[in-house]
């Protein structure tokens, strides 16, 4: 179905008009013609999207230096179906006390067709809109409602303005999202004295058809600018892609308040990054936390200063911050107070980080503040000169030659390795002169796992045994935390779900001992599958891999396995003398041209005993979309032979 003829016009209106804001349909008003759609003209699969996507964004600084960011927000989603009704359910996330940060003016409307066709409104009553805190800390908090009386054609419509005070940075404005959208609009308003860089970011490609941005209404005093984008397809999540927010089409600000005398340097990246670092030196709510006194950290310090091997120093503090403040679950670049935190002994990620670069110091460690962008923020821009682009703070330990990435904020996170939500990424190192850009990489596969089975085989074909898993480093790390078990995405390659195996005891071990790995013991008993006198036996049963997760023959987005992986195989059974060995599968070997990912699979019998050994190799963790075909066709070649079996006759 073509979209309406009224709605055509008013887009290709709002693209035309140059020098003042685009008519954008009045809110809590719609026509019966968006209500009679059946679909979304331009993905007709879609089960709800966007009619409107707009903000307006004030930044404003008054004199006496503190600032305000005003954003009004505008969203209206036509649901398809009935798939659709999980866009119906809001939630504002804002950070902040009421002081700093507050929701107001939320208005909200669903739209409906009597049986006449005439267009019924209904409010959302403001009794059902909930302001509610989000976590720990009185600063997280959360706007949920919904809209009542959803039917399939819907229209659901609200609004918003959000204030935040001495706050400069301009969040992103996300073009692209889950479902698509038909209009995305974005305004800013800034002084004229101040200064505004953006970049776009994103997989999607736009067209100078459906995207515009142009100046409006501007004076000497206060600058406009104004971003429209019309058709935007949704965003589809690919298995192991980098992030969601590397993928997603948006537009990135940076925004200098009041540039004077080193505007000259405007275009300058490298005097941009080094003002930056400049102004965080000195920056009450950062540099000149490095340094501050925390009462009752006294004894702990002299304590581990005393100890003479730097390594050994770092793991003290590290550990003792970790035991000390517990995490918030809020991961943030800048701290409050981290004198409150260490009293308190709650903080969120940048306050713990900060404690851990205090106490560092002050035992003689040499450290800097790591500025990250974790995993889930998407990737920085080393040529986009702007502290919007991160979401943390760790901390750079060096001991020699030996660099330690630490974020004390992770449980179950060693301190001899960096943590999976940096790895691949660029970070920036904050320095008493000039800041540094670095790559968090490691060579080692910190994702490895060895499982060792001794079993033996009766001569009815039930196998009793034991089987040890060995879980190193971040292998380690993915089994004891609660969100990667759940996590269909995860970066694990194997699973721990054997359907097939019946536990009769199990037990762990190292689980606290972050210099150990992680050991599992399972003593187990398995019944072959069989056909008359004919049993089956998967060499994989000890290693079950995921389900495939490249088989679609196209590929948008990167391929991102977080870093480089070992697994590792060893079973030996020992047969009854009544059970034949029929056919074993050959033996091979399956590797990529550059070497980057290798398989192996050695099975045999020596005597009454049948050896399986199978090995995957990763040494590289990050692949381009370009390079897909051959990731597809060598998981597709391993995968094969997941379905080959040793095949055993029992002789009567």
């Amino acid at each position: 179905m073509k979209a309406p003829v009224l709605f055509i016009l008013f887009v290709m209106v709002a693209i035309n008009q140059c020098s003042s804001q685009p008519g954008i349909p009045e809110f809590g008003k719609v026509s019966p013609a968006e209500l009679f759609q059946k679909e979304c003209s331009f993905e007709k699969e879609a089960s709800a999207y966007y009619l409107v996507n707009a903000a307006n964004v004030e930044f404003k600084l008054y004199s006496d230096g503190s600032s305000r960011v005003k954003t009004e927000r505008r969203v209206r989603i036509k649901i398809i179906n009935q798939k659709g009704f999980e866009f119906a359910s809001v939630s504002i996330p804002y950070i902040g006390t009421r002081k700093s940060s507050k929701i107001n003016d939320i208005e909200a409307f669903i739209y409906t067709l009597d049986s006449s066709g005439a267009v019924v409104k209904k409010n959302v009553d403001k009794n059902d809109i909930f302001k509610t805190h989000a976590g720990r800390k009185p600063g997280l908090n959360m706007v949920r409602f919904t809209f009542p009386g959803l039917k399939p054609g819907c229209i659901i419509e609200y609004r918003y303005e959000h204030i935040e005070n001495d706050k400069y940075d301009i969040e992103p404005w996300l073009l692209q999202n889950e479902i698509p959208v038909a209009l995305s609009y974005f305004q800013i308003s800034y002084p004229g004295f101040s200064l505004l860089d953006y970049r776009q970011a994103g997989q999607f490609v736009m067209d100078e058809e459906n995207y515009k941005e142009w100046t409006i209404d501007s004076t000497k005093d206060v600058y406009k600018k104004a971003f429209l984008m019309k058709n935007i397809p949704s965003f589809r999540s690919e298995p192991l892609m980098t992030s969601l927010v590397d993928n997603l089409k948006r537009i990135e600000f940076s925004l200098n308040p009041s540039p004077g005398f080193m505007s000259v340097l405007t275009n300058n990246t490298d005097a941009k990054w080094k003002m930056l670092n400049i102004r965080l030196n000195f920056s009450y709510r950062f540099g000149l936390q490095f340094n501050k006194a925390i009462p009752g950290s006294e004894k702990l310090i002299d304590s581990i200063k005393a100890l003479k091997i730097s390594r050994d120093k770092i793991n003290a503090v590290y550990q003792s911050v970790k035991n000390q403040v517990t995490w918030d679950k809020s991961q943030s670049l800048y701290p409050d107070d981290i004198v409150e935190s260490w009293k308190n002994k709650s903080g969120n990620s940048a306050e713990i980080n900060l404690i851990l670069l205090n106490l560092l110091r002050k035992t003689g460690v040499e450290c800097y503040p790591m500025l990250i962008s974790t995993r889930e923020n998407g990737k920085t821009d080393t040529h986009f000169a702007h502290l919007s682009q991160f979401n943390g703070v760790d901390v750079l330990a060096i001991d020699s030659n030996i660099y330690y990435v630490l974020d004390a904020s992770i449980k179950n996170q060693p301190y001899i390795i960096p943590p999976l939500n940096v790895i691949n990424r660029d970070a920036l190192i904050i320095m008493s002169d000039n800041p540094k850009w670095v790559n968090v990489s490691e060579v080692r596969p910190l994702i490895k796992d060895s499982v060792n089975v001794t079993a033996k085989m009766d001569k009815d074909g039930k196998i009793t045994g034991e089987a040890i898993t060995t879980c190193f480093d971040l292998s380690k790390f993915i089994r004891l935390t609660e969100e990667f078990k759940s996590d269909k995405n995860t970066n694990d390659l194997l699973t721990n779900d054997f359907p097939d195996i019946k536990s009769d005891t199990s037990w762990s071990t190292n689980k606290t001992i972050d210099s150990l790995p992680l050991t599992e013991y399972v003593k187990f008993h398995y019944e072959l599958p069989n056909t008359n006198n004919f049993y089956f036996l998967n060499p994989y049963l000890f290693n079950s891999f995921r389900k495939n997760p490249f088989t679609d023959s196209l590929r948008i987005t990167d391929v991102d396995f977080g870093c480089n992986q070992l697994y590792t195989q060893m079973v030996k059974i020992e047969l009854p003398p009544n059970m034949i060995i029929e056919n074993i599968p050959k033996s091979i070997l399956i590797r990529t041209e550059d070497s980057s990912m290798i398989y192996t699979r050695v099975i045999n019998q020596r005597a009454l005993n049948l050896y399986i050994r199978n090995e995957f190799t990763l040494k590289k963790s990050l692949f381009y979309s370009e390079e897909y075909p051959v990731l597809r066709d060598f998981f597709k070649k391993v995968y094969a032979l997941l379905s080959e079996e040793v095949l055993l006759n029992k002789k009567e």
